[in-house]
C-alpha cells in the first residue's frame, strides 16, 4: 500500500465530497482503515469485522477521487471500492448545512 495518494494542487473553485463503500477481506479491515485515515481530508466513520469500510473524502477534483478509488482497488485485501455518494459544493459554503434536494 502506498503511504498516501499525493494531492495535486488543482484549484477548480469547487469541493467534491464523496463516500466510498470498500469491501475488504475481514483480516485486512484495520490495515485498510488505517491507510485511509492517513490520507488527507479522509474520514472513516464506519468499519465492521465482516469486511465493510465506509470512507468520506473531500477533494478538489473528480480525478483525485478516481485516483483514490483506484489505489484502493489495487490494495491487497480489498475486494471492491464503490462510489456511493458524490456531491459538488462551493467551498465557501461547504461547512453550511445543505438543504435536502430531490435527486433528478
Amino acid at each position: 500500500m502506498p503511504d498516501h495518494i499525493p494531492l495535486k494542487p488543482i484549484m477548480t473553485g469547487v469541493l467534491h465530497v464523496a463516500s466510498l463503500l470498500v469491501q475488504v477481506q475481514p483480516d485486512q479491515v484495520e490495515a485498510v482503515a488505517s491507510w485511509l485515515r492517513a490520507q488527507p481530508d479522509t474520514e472513516v466513520p464506519v468499519t465492521n469485522p465482516e469486511g465493510k469500510v465506509i470512507c468520506v473524502i473531500e477533494r478538489t477534483s473528480e480525478r483525485q477521487i478516481a485516483d483514490l478509488t483506484q489505489a484502493l482497488a489495487d490494495t491487497p485485501g480489498v475486494l471492491s471500492a464503490s462510489l456511493v455518494y458524490h456531491e459538488i459544493l462551493d467551498p465557501s459554503q461547504a461547512d453550511q448545512l445543505q438543504e435536502e434536494r430531490p435527486c433528478s
